[in-house]
């Protein structure tokens, strides 16, 4: 989800980014990689996030998503965590 960020801000936050699809997103890092991130859907639709395997999405009731792909309701908000590295699965 970082895929452009420069090393001198190795840690930080942003809020308010908007995403293709009709999505803003608000995320904090640390040594350059997610730690929380919060997609908030302005209009419903299907959210995609890139390097899947290496997030957790959890719903707005706590069920946990597909990251490879979710339906979203308008003005909901999905948390996306990192997941445990020693359960990521490289292909």
């Amino acid at each position: 989800m970082l895929p452009a960020l420069p090393e001198a801000w190795n840690e930080g936050e942003a809020k308010g980014l908007r995403a293709r699809g009709g999505f803003v997103v608000d995320m904090k890092w640390s040594a350059g990689t997610i730690k929380e991130a919060g997609i908030t859907s302005t209009h419903g639709g299907t959210c995609r996030i890139a390097d899947h395997s290496l997030y957790r999405v959890q719903g707005p009731d706590g069920q946990e998503l597909p990251a490879d792909g979710f339906i979203t309701a308008a003005g909901e908000i999905y948390r996306i965590t990192p997941r445990d590295k020693e359960k990521v699965s490289v292909s």
